[in-house]
């Protein structure tokens, strides 16, 4: 498995385990490039882009999560599980 598979397999365990409802998009040759998970969680929007570093999200995919935030959702780049731990915090 490689690392950016190890972090999506933690990050899809951590969402189940509190009741999260999400799902990846597949990317087509029609798609627009978004972010690898979009849900939600006590009743509010989220999207989460997962990165291995030295790796960082495109500028599509900062314009994604940035659309995100604008429109009340939270928004979040994971380089471990615990990013997503603490951005699903801020949720009320």
């Amino acid at each position: 498995m490689t690392p950016e598979g190890k972090l999506k397999k933690e990050v899809d365990e951590y969402l189940t385990s509190i009741g999260a409802f999400f799902w990846k998009p597949v990317v087509t040759a029609y798609s627009v490039r978004g972010v690898d998970y979009v849900g939600c969680y006590k009743g509010r929007f989220f999207a989460i882009e997962t990165k291995v570093k030295p790796r960082k999200p495109t500028g599509t995919q900062l314009m994604f999560l940035a659309k995100i935030a604008e429109a009340g959702g939270y928004p979040c780049v994971a380089y471990k599980v615990e990013d997503v731990v603490e951005a699903l915090k801020r949720i009320p």
